[in-house]
């Protein structure tokens, strides 16, 4: 569905625990929870506009 609308196919890279502790940082207090604490905020994650049902799966399409 999505690459026939002109998206990249999604992909996903499992990393071992390991490897990422040493790259992961917690932000700091004030941007936990930052939408729910500011409903009027800003988030930088633009929507693809695609929904991805529950059950979809390649033999539905």
């Amino acid at each position: 569905m999505l690459t026939s609308a002109g998206f990249d196919e999604i992909t996903t890279e499992i990393q071992s625990l390991e490897d990422l502790s040493s790259n992961w940082f917690y932000a700091e207090d004030y941007h936990q929870q930052y939408l729910s604490k500011n409903p009027g905020g800003y988030c930088g994650l633009g929507s693809t506009g695609m929904s991805c049902p529950v059950g979809l799966t390649k033999e539905n399409n």
